[in-house]
């Protein structure tokens, strides 16, 4: 079935309806009389505000930073725990035992040799320049919380989208049940006008296609059985933004941005610490040996000294070019990844710039039509016999329809600050723009 003949079965039935009702112009005038006096109160003498939406943006869980604090104290304790001592020990046994004496050992004839011992290497003790590792372990621990930043404000960001849509949709919905009741009337106005021949069907089916619209939008709302309509005036407000203010703040505190400049710090401390030194074991000992002879007695002795093995290569070199390269290459990443952001921001920016010319356009067409109403009270009080009801209640609904635009667009600039804030990890979005009220 087409539409127009669906259109034209509802108009008869409408009409068929009126019939039975055999409702009189008094009764019509009655029912236009109470929605004046309810639009009258909508339009000047608005109810009081519903509020903005305002997510609590926490944007690090206490517990899991103190987690991650915890984890780099111990890991900083047991760094700071490696005294770079080392027990050594050794069994030498002789199965052909020779008497063969040698000047540089003395006790080179015996049986079995047993040595104990304490190696100390300085370079690979916490004495020798821990401080970069330390600082790396802290950088990391600074990386790890970031995460947890990033993750806590994509779960917030979702939520406040959701909040915000049910927000608006239950204003809205408030908005659209008062404009569906003014076209009920004045499509049931229009079934018996047309029924009496005083108008022509050509303007009940554009009353009653704008009312099929609204039921249809209405109806999806409510198919969430959570959303209550809410009670509420318009309220217009545009944002101004600091962009540079902005930008200067995403350049260090943006998610990705900091994550690189973590990253960054953490290959510094890693060039500090790529040194020949640890490379090497220079380690003074102390050593106690017994040994075991069959032809003679058994012997001991204490021995000091020093234990060499240097490496002889350039790795170190090699090492601290490959960490440099690196920290270059994340630096352009970082002057990449700024320029896309950057953009997107712009791009932002430039469309709630957009959005706030068509809600200081959508406050004035209000006013206008306000004012318009205003002056046309009078008139239709001192008019007699040209009174027309249908057009005043038309005059009511631009006025409801111009709200419902201006909702519009108010949800869709706060998304848009939602979105936004999605490039700002560390601190609400809302310290970077002022909010100016639009009188109405």
């Amino acid at each position: 079935m087409d539409r127009y003949k669906y259109m034209t079965m509802v108009v008869v039935a409408l009409i068929s309806n009126v019939c039975m009702a055999q409702d009189s112009f008094e009764d019509y005038q009655n029912l236009f009389e109470k929605r004046f006096a309810i639009m009258q109160n909508l339009v000047f003498d608005m109810p009081a505000e519903s509020g903005k939406v305002n997510a609590k943006l926490v944007f690090s869980p206490e517990e899991r930073v103190k987690e991650v604090d915890d984890k780099v104290k111990r890991d900083i304790e047991l760094l700071k725990s490696r005294n770079g001592l080392t027990a050594t020990g050794q069994i030498n046994y002789r199965p052909v035992y020779t008497t063969i004496d040698d000047t540089d050992e003395p006790y080179n004839g015996y049986d079995s040799r047993w040595q104990i011992g304490v190696e100390w290497n300085y370079f690979q003790s916490a004495l020798y320049k821990s401080a970069s590792r330390i600082q790396e372990l802290r950088l990391k621990g600074e990386t790890e919380k970031l995460e947890f930043q990033k993750n806590n404000l994509q779960g917030i960001l979702l939520n406040q989208n959701i909040t915000l849509r049910n927000h608006y949709h239950a204003l809205l919905m408030y908005v659209l049940q008062i404009h569906s009741d003014n076209l009920d009337l004045l499509s049931r106005t229009q079934v018996f006008l047309l029924k009496n021949g005083k108008i022509s069907s050509d303007d009940l089916l554009k009353v009653m296609n704008e009312k099929a619209e609204i039921d249809n939008r209405l109806t999806s709302m409510k198919a969430d059985t959570s959303l209550v309509a809410i009670q509420s005036c318009p309220k217009a407000s545009i944002v101004l933004f600091d962009r540079e203010m902005l930008k200067q703040h995403m350049s260090m505190y943006n998610y990705d941005m900091r994550k690189l400049e973590l990253e960054k710090d953490i290959l510094q401390c890693q060039y500090e610490d790529a040194d020949y030194w640890r490379t090497t074991n220079i380690s003074p000992f102390l050593r106690y040996s017994y040994y075991t002879r069959s032809d003679r007695s058994n012997m001991h002795s204490l021995d000091f000294g020093i234990s060499l093995r240097l490496p002889i290569s350039f790795e170190t070199k090699k090492q601290r070019n490959a960490i440099k390269a690196a920290q270059e290459l994340k630096s352009r990443y970082q002057q990449d990844i700024f320029g896309q952001i950057s953009n997107k921001v712009d791009a932002i920016i430039h469309e709630l710039d957009i959005l706030n010319k068509n809600i200081i356009g959508e406050n004035e067409r209000m006013k206008l039509v306000k004012a318009y109403i205003s002056d046309r009270i009078n008139s239709y009080m001192n008019v007699a016999g040209e009174y027309n009801h249908i057009d005043r209640l038309q005059e009511y609904d631009s006025f409801l329809t111009s709200w419902e635009r201006m909702l519009g667009f108010e949800y869709e600039r706060d998304c848009k600050l939602i979105e936004l804030q999605g490039f700002v990890i560390d601190r609400p979005i809302g310290d970077f723009y002022s909010e100016k009220e639009l009188s109405n």
